[in-house]
């Protein structure tokens, strides 16, 4: 970003914009007349699998964003995925402290994310 300092405010929401237009097409694909075929193609164990596996994925996203991060804390992305996978997990495990790492959102998130596994 060095190169453009002028897409530094433009990156964030371009992402977020993005991310959504992905869950829209992915509810597209399930809950329309295709994607029940395709749901009801698929067997129980992976649909388990891959809602674990989506879950694990955006919470990850979530737990990177900006507004869940103290500020001057910096998170790897590969650190948000393994805390996310551990709340979903229910396993507890961390890399960083999460009470000097996450704001209240995004304990708030690392909490509902727990409740959800």
């Amino acid at each position: 970003m060095r190169f453009f300092p002028f897409l530094s405010s433009v990156i964030p929401e371009f992402g977020l914009y993005c991310f959504y237009i992905f869950l829209n097409l992915i509810a597209d694909l399930l809950f329309t007349m295709g994607g029940n075929k395709l749901l009801k193609t698929q067997s129980a164990p992976r649909i388990i699998a891959s809602g674990f596996a989506l879950v694990i994925f955006i919470g990850s996203l979530l737990l990177m964003l900006p507004c869940s991060i103290q500020p001057g804390t910096h998170l790897d992305y590969i650190d948000a995925l393994y805390t996310s996978t551990s709340a979903v997990c229910v396993t507890g495990l961390t890399v960083v402290d999460a009470g000097d790492t996450f704001t209240a959102l995004g304990q708030f998130f690392l909490a509902a994310l727990i409740q959800i596994g």
